[in-house]
């Protein structure tokens, strides 16, 4: 992924190795803001138990761990699930783990082909209801996005 400010830009390729390491190649260019974090990852050891990665601000990131935990099945799991991931912070793009919790809450509607998932950031203090589509596209993310 590729960010640009007034003066500076910086790319970012990561890359989740077939033995399960992550693997960053950052481009900069320019002179960045003071104050921006290095970009991407500082400790990949950190990372070893992600299989996904997470972009800040961005809703669509959240398919990945809908889909395979099967949140929208016939029979999702009962519990939540704990999950590591790579998050690419924005716009430094430096590259953190983040523990996060999915659960299902409401099952896929087919009258509204809508369904509920809980995410529960269990590095920050944050919890959110995720509106999805039948195939796990967030449709309405509190606070942060509404798909139109």
């Amino acid at each position: 992924m590729s960010v640009r400010g007034l003066g500076w830009s910086r790319h970012l390729d990561l890359v989740r190795m077939p033995d399960g390491a992550w693997r960053a190649d950052v481009r900069e260019a320019g002179t960045p803001p003071s104050g921006l974090a290095a970009p991407g990852v500082e400790d990949p050891a950190t990372l070893d138990r992600a299989l996904d990665c997470d972009i800040a601000l961005c809703p669509v990131t959240n398919t990945m761990p809908i889909l395979r935990l099967g949140l929208l099945g016939d029979d999702p799991p009962a519990h939540e699930t704990h999950l590591v991931m790579a998050w690419v912070e924005v716009p430094s793009l430096r590259v953190l783990r983040s523990d996060q919790v999915y659960a299902a809450r409401e099952p896929l509607d087919p009258a509204t082909g809508q369904g509920v998932v809980r995410y529960t950031s269990a590095t920050r203090d944050f919890t959110a209801d995720l509106t999805v589509d039948a195939d796990g596209l967030v449709v309405d993310y509190p606070e942060l996005a509404r798909r139109l």
